[in-house]
């Protein structure tokens, strides 16, 4: 399916990008800090969806087309950062309130996040565009390498930003001292970064 060496390749480059600090990383801390570890899961499930679709796209050759035409992408990507960035302001002045934290902590809210931040990412265009050709050999079915490069990338992401979101977590309970005012401006922060990062990223 798949060659073996090319294979090893990619995922040695995956963990490193997958350990890297970035939107995603950002975000499932940010959930994980105010609505605990198990809840930025879903966070985690809506970054993996938007995975998904990029290599869906990839497959089907229309993620070249959309990253060959910028003003396309461009569109897309400062829809993200203006949705991130107006969801980490809320955060910034938020003074705490139960039922802010409980609606916005709501599972389709936590995966909207998610999906918006990875749809947002020109890191992952790139990546499933431009880095992932190289280790698609052409003498082997194109569909079953993409599946596997497309499970490999699943497989190593997810646990590692469920790492990421439970580690927030649990240093959330282990401040439990601090107000949900306090943890909501940290979230908050820690989405602003996120978003500040689309942003400058080309």
């Amino acid at each position: 399916m798949v060659r073996l060496d090319l294979w090893l390749q990619f995922f040695a480059i995956e963990v490193v990008l997958c350990l890297t600090p970035g939107p995603a990383v950002f975000t499932v801390i940010a959930q994980g800090l105010r609505h605990g570890g198990r809840r930025s899961l879903f966070g985690n499930l809506g970054i993996t969806a938007g995975n998904a679709m990029y290599f869906l796209l990839s497959a089907l050759g229309v993620g070249a087309a959309l990253a060959a035409r910028p003003e396309v992408y461009a569109v897309l990507r400062w829809g993200a950062i203006a949705y991130l960035a107006w969801t980490a302001l809320r955060m910034l002045r938020s003074r705490g309130g139960a039922e802010v934290a409980a609606a916005e902590g709501r599972p389709g809210a936590l995966f909207r996040q998610g999906l918006v931040t990875q749809l947002g990412n020109p890191k992952a265009l790139v990546f499933f565009v431009a880095v992932l050709t190289p280790f698609i050999d052409p003498t082997l079915p194109i569909g079953s390498q993409v599946a596997v490069y497309a499970l490999t990338t699943f497989a190593t992401e997810m646990p590692i930003l469920a790492a990421y979101g439970l580690a927030a977590g649990k240093a959330a309970r282990l401040a439990g001292g601090a107000s949900g005012a306090r943890l909501d401006r940290i979230a908050g922060g820690c989405l602003l970064v996120a978003a500040a990062w689309l942003a400058i990223r080309a």
